[in-house]
């Protein structure tokens, strides 16, 4: 199953890097991968939103190698950007309520893993959620507005939450 799962999430996410696509379906997925229905559902039981999830895990994987919340960023916004027909794919095929479910858990995860764990002591739980919700905040306009901003200026945005460290 596990081969299974890889084989389907990367078989995907290598569809989705190389083509521009406006709707992604379970029979997209199917025929794309030649696996059945129940193989996929077995594999992904909440069907694209795993398999999205998936996705995603897999290619931000080495930013739990970070160690600051500037090398973070850094990863993140280099990440997004040379993947960017692949998240853009990922975000615009999404239903909009999960795709701001997803930036709002990945962001809140993000701020208590990075953000929390250098400065924990100084700031207030109710403020990393305050950062969260700005990195979310941020992260969406610039999925957006079709990631057409430069690099350097979403990650000099990025920065302002750093500066605001107690």
């Amino acid at each position: 199953m596990v081969v299974t799962k890889k084989y389907v999430t990367q078989i995907v996410a290598t569809h989705l890097s190389q083509n521009l696509i406006q709707k992604l379906t379970v029979n997209d997925v199917i025929a794309l991968t030649t696996v059945s229905r129940t193989t996929f559902y077995r594999n992904f039981p909440n069907g694209l939103q795993s398999l999205y999830l998936d996705i995603i895990d897999l290619r931000l994987e080495d930013i739990r190698l970070c160690d600051s919340w500037s090398a973070a960023l850094d990863y993140l916004v280099t990440t997004l950007s040379e993947q960017r027909l692949l998240f853009l794919n990922l975000f615009n095929t999404a239903p909009d309520t999960e795709r701001y479910h997803f930036f709002e858990k990945k962001a809140d995860q993000f701020v208590r893993h990075y953000f929390g764990r250098q400065y924990f002591n100084k700031i207030a739980p109710a403020h990393l959620t305050f950062f969260s919700e700005a990195l979310c905040s941020q992260l969406l306009n610039w999925f957006l507005s079709g990631m057409v901003e430069d690099e350097r200026q979403i990650r000099q945005k990025l920065d302002t939450f750093y500066l605001l460290k107690a």
